[in-house]
């Protein structure tokens, strides 16, 4: 006789792809209206200065398409609420994102990693080079202001001194090693236009996919600093002098 209250791993398994279909993936139209947008912004990026000024194209329009895209993303998941451009009395923050009920839920299931809080801010950066390191200074002084302790920083090319420890990358890399022990964990995360993309192309807009690979990316990068950090042969015998 068979059990109708068993569960089975092939009725959790369709379950699971239900949750993720439901509250991660985009659905086809705002799918090709991001992909719309990304070539829109690749576009538009690819113009000379004399060939903008000629269409009266401002930094401001380029941003407001990121950022346009970013908010698709974001609401399509059915996991945050957004709040867009909010004023402090030092800074404006592009995104102040917070976790939605069911995001709550699905957090407490590990369905969502339990490192993402209740809020966190991202900021959006439609730079024609790679991102110098003085903005990424300047994002995580509002993180700190604000008590934050994830910041999503977007980009349109990727930061300074990718893949190594100089420059943009190398702050990033240092913030989340310093504070990675700490009681409150603080982390910054630099995701660019490609990695957006990847993420519609390759996992329907699963944001959350984008944002493991990025912390994964950085925690791998620390992890092979650590390796070099032996212990000394001498250390059993070193006394502190006592006052």
């Amino acid at each position: 006789m068979k059990d109708n209250n068993v569960i089975t791993l092939e009725h959790l398994f369709r379950d699971l792809k239900n949750l993720e279909h439901t509250h991660f993936e985009l659905a086809n139209s705002k799918t090709t209206r991001c992909l719309d947008l990304i070539t829109e912004i690749d576009q538009l990026n690819s113009l000379s200065i004399r060939e903008k000024k000629k269409l009266k194209l401002t930094t401001k329009k380029q941003g407001d398409l990121l950022e346009e895209l970013l908010k698709i993303i974001l609401l399509s998941s059915n996991l945050f609420e957004v709040y867009q451009n909010i004023r402090t009395s030092t800074n404006e923050i592009d995104f102040v994102v917070s976790l939605s009920l069911d995001a709550k839920f699905l957090r407490a299931q590990r369905l969502i990693p339990d490192w993402i809080p209740d809020f966190f801010i991202i900021e959006c950066k439609n730079y024609k080079g790679n991102v110098p390191v003085t903005y990424l200074g300047k994002f995580f002084s509002l993180m700190e202001i604000n008590k934050c302790q994830l910041g999503i920083f977007i980009s349109t090319n990727g930061i300074t001194g990718s893949n190594s420890w100089r420059d943009a990358s190398g702050f990033v890399k240092k913030v989340n090693l310093k504070h990675s022990e700490l009681a409150n964990l603080c982390m910054m995360l630099p995701i660019d236009l490609k990695s957006l993309k990847d993420c519609i192309v390759l996992d329907k807009g699963n944001i959350i996919k984008l944002f493991e690979r990025a912390k994964r990316s950085i925690d791998l990068d620390n992890s092979n600093f650590l390796k070099y950090c032996n212990s000394h042969e001498n250390e059993d015998r070193l006394s502190m002098p006592t006052s």
